[in-house]
């Protein structure tokens, strides 16, 4: 009978672990990209020529066609 892990056992273990380290950088990623751009949520629109080229532009109005 043979007690040790078998390189199939191996792989599998090898592939779950390379998933979770894949998951958890994901994770840290878009942890760090919320906490860098997060604060952005609370920013109102900038006054300086906004009107002017967003707001009151009618190529922009019409939307996408």
């Amino acid at each position: 009978m043979n007690t040790f892990p078998s390189d199939e056992t191996e792989r599998r273990g090898a592939q779950r672990y390379a998933a979770r380290r894949h998951v958890f950088v994901c994770a840290l990623i878009c942890t760090l990209v919320f906490l860098i751009y997060g604060q952005t949520l609370s920013f109102d629109f900038v006054i300086l020529d906004d009107l002017t080229y967003v707001a009151e532009n009618p190529i922009v109005n019409t939307g996408v066609t």
